[in-house]
């Protein structure tokens, strides 16, 4: 895997080693085959990646594509698990001819739709990855800005490429990074809004 990309997020190795093996591999297994065959950076713009041994991002400007960018949403993606509410906040929400007594039911699972487990089992597996018109998890996420997929992001790191590796920056201008994240922000606040228009219309439905 390191020959086809030298450095890696835990989450996309992870992932990405899962899918060619087809089963789950245990993260300490990974961690221990992995500090034979590459180093980590516990801070800076690589931080938290298994980098390739005998490959240095600090002296090959490419590598500005495998820099970190941190992300932080406030809001939860549903992931396939009921979400229980008790009955009296069910009340509020739809309205008391429509929700079950008290005594029937501490609580109340809602589910989505039939299809959310298989969907999220293949989210999962790019959790790693950012597409347009994708929600995010709630908490911190760490993206590699090459599994960033949406043009303006690419664009802007095109744009802030610089001649010189600096321990903050890496290979991108000062504040080139905080760009790409509000544009990162922006896209995944509409996704947000647009699935939460549409759950309001189809349970208007």
């Amino acid at each position: 895997m390191f020959e086809e990309r030298p450095v890696w997020s835990t989450q996309a190795f992870y992932n990405s080693l899962i899918q060619r093996v087809g089963r789950k591999v245990s993260r300490v297994v990974i961690k221990k085959i992995n500090k034979t065959l590459a180093y980590m950076f516990s801070s800076g713009p690589w931080r938290l990646c298994w980098v390739k041994r005998g490959y240095d991002p600090r002296t090959d400007p490419d590598a500005c594509k495998y820099q970190v960018l941190d992300f932080r949403s406030k809001r939860s993606v549903y992931r396939g698990k009921p979400e229980k509410v008790r009955p009296q906040r069910l009340a509020s929400m739809i309205g008391p001819t429509l929700a079950k007594p008290a005594s029937q039911s501490s609580t109340v699972s809602l589910v989505r739709n039939t299809d959310v487990t298989e969907q999220a089992h293949a989210d999962d597996l790019e959790s790693h990855v950012y597409q347009l018109g994708k929600r995010v998890n709630q908490g911190q996420k760490l993206f590699q800005v090459c599994d960033v997929m949406l043009d303006d992001v690419q664009d802007k790191m095109a744009s802030g490429k610089v001649g010189a590796c600096t321990e903050k920056d890496g290979w991108l201008s000062s504040g080139t990074m905080d760009s790409m994240r509000v544009l990162l922000t922006h896209h995944v606040q509409e996704a947000d809004m647009k699935d939460s228009a549409e759950t309001l219309t189809s349970s208007t439905t």
